[in-house]
């Protein structure tokens, strides 16, 4: 994924989270102004800024855990290819994914105990769903990953097998042929 790319999936985020809180405070503020307690006013707001936490927890580490992995699948390809890869970038490597992997399973579970306590202490039953959905989700965005996964590895394969690529060895091998057949007609 390009730098470009990257900032511009940023950018997206960002503006979706700004949309969410401006969109909360709006209902928030319409809610006050039909006669709706402070505390369902406050309920809804803290549902809406739970939910777009959600979507920044859902998104920005796993993204990065999966990214790395992905990095990882890559330079093994590369390896078993002859391609020389420095061992300090394949540790590197597996040290993102394992760190990325345990922050976003700690982000749900942090997040899920702290809205859970909150709802605890406020009682307003609506944080027991959102304390469940942070837990659900750790659950269902690797598996939608996994899928996505499969159905990448499978295009590659079947891509692979009707056109293989052409990696850097075998890139070098025909250039020092062209080098070697240069020398040899000057």
């Amino acid at each position: 994924m390009s730098d470009e790319h990257q900032a511009s999936a940023v950018l997206k985020w960002w503006a979706m989270i700004v949309f969410g809180a401006l969109a909360a405070l709006l209902i928030a503020w319409l809610g006050h102004l039909a006669g709706v307690s402070l505390g369902a006013v406050l309920s809804i707001a803290a549902v809406a800024a739970a939910l777009a936490w959600l979507i920044v927890l859902v998104a920005v580490p796993w993204n990065l855990y999966f990214g790395a992995r992905r990095v990882v699948m890559e330079m093994a390809v590369s390896r078993s290819r002859g391609i020389d890869i420095p061992p300090e970038q394949v540790a590197e490597a597996h040290t993102i994914a394992r760190r990325m992997l345990w922050f976003a399973l700690g982000g749900h579970v942090v997040t899920a105990a702290v809205a859970g306590a909150v709802t605890y202490v406020s009682g307003a039953a609506i944080g027991y769903y959102i304390t469940a959905a942070y837990l659900f989700s750790a659950t269902i965005r690797p598996a939608a990953a996994y899928f996505a996964h499969l159905r990448e590895r499978i295009s590659t394969l079947s891509q692979e097998s009707l056109h293989p690529r052409e990696d850097v060895v075998e890139l070098r091998e025909r250039v020092a042929a062209l080098v070697k057949m240069a020398k040899g007609l000057e």
